[in-house]
């Protein structure tokens, strides 16, 4: 794993990427990481939003799993429902001051970064869903954007 620093006060974040965004580095405190794992079978839901891919169970735990990058962004690349030995990242959210957890399936080379104080601010895509991202800051020239798990968790909520 690698170690570098996001804009909140020295916050230690994990740094991942997500199928259907390459390009994008991504990253949430430690504190909201609950586990990378893989997950067991994954049931769909129907009529549900199309970035809910499902209910997983983790740890006797139901959690919502998503498809991360098309609830980000709707120009995400086209990927396969489930990839085989697929990892997941579950967090955990805050919904109407009730701890939840959900999940997304990253792609390897996650790794912990250091964030100091003062950090460089950088653009947010507006093709991101700006509920879902706090700012995108500048480590080591590499902009890295920051999940607002909060917002993402209500956008999911919504009727």
């Amino acid at each position: 794993m690698a170690h570098s620093d996001n804009g909140r006060a020295g916050a230690r974040l994990l740094q991942f990427k997500v199928p259907g965004l390459p390009e994008l580095a991504l990253a949430i405190t430690l504190q909201e990481v609950l586990e990378v794992t893989e997950l067991g079978a994954i049931t769909r839901v129907p009529f549900a939003p199309p970035f809910v891919t499902g209910l997983g169970e983790w740890r006797d735990i139901m959690v919502t799993v998503v498809d991360l990058a098309d609830l980000l962004c709707k120009n995400a690349l086209q990927r396969p429902y489930r990839a085989a030995g697929a990892h997941y990242l579950i967090a955990k959210v805050s919904v109407d001051n009730r701890l939840d957890a959900i999940a997304w399936s990253i792609v390897s080379g996650a790794g912990m970064v250091n964030v100091p104080t003062e950090v460089p601010q950088g653009n947010i895509s507006h093709e991101l869903l700006p509920q879902g991202v706090y700012a995108t800051v500048a480590i080591s020239d590499t902009p890295l954007t920051l999940l607002n798990l909060a917002g993402i968790a209500e956008y999911i909520a919504r009727p």
